[in-house]
């Protein structure tokens, strides 16, 4: 099992993983969490390091990745559709009706337009009215063609 989060001093979660490696071994949530309730004890946490001793294996990144090259990005600017240039327009002007069919709310918060935008940017199909207008297959499928049209991104993933 890889996980690159943390823990987040959280017995319920560490449990559900150790549940998932070695069920056998881990099958009751309220006995470990009762046996490790009082984690700030030193015996306590000498016991739960030697039973994450056999499951765990903790590695920094600086000595995972010594070899590899720095990153590198290459930024593309890629121009937006139109349906993407009409929905991006209708968000900035808060033309809510052109967005949702069912009207929606009329009172939309700064980060909500800022979601709307981004999501606008990834794919118009994303709006409800944009993906109840778009082509379909008869199996209820998008149709191919017109999917990536509609992005400015699939385009230019189409063309690599």
């Amino acid at each position: 099992l890889l996980t690159g989060t943390p823990l987040q001093n959280n017995l319920e979660e560490l449990f559900h993983l150790l549940n998932f490696l070695s069920p056998d071994r881990f099958y009751d949530l309220e006995s470990f969490t009762h046996e490790f309730a009082e984690i700030s004890k030193e015996d306590q946490i000498q016991k739960l390091h030697s039973l994450l001793g056999p499951h765990m294996l903790r590695r920094l990144k600086a000595d995972v990745l010594s070899g590899m090259p720095s990153k590198s990005e290459l930024i593309v600017r890629v121009e937006l559709s139109p349906m993407q240039k009409k929905y991006y327009k209708n968000i900035l002007t808060r033309n809510f009706e052109a967005l949702n069919p069912k009207g929606g709310g009329t009172q939309v918060s700064l980060l909500n337009i800022i979601m709307d935008l981004k999501k606008c940017c990834n794919h118009p199909y994303l709006f409800p009215k944009a993906s109840i207008e778009a082509p379909k297959h008869k199996n209820g499928m998008y149709e191919g063609n017109a999917l990536i049209k509609a992005s400015g991104k699939f385009v230019l993933l189409q063309k690599m």
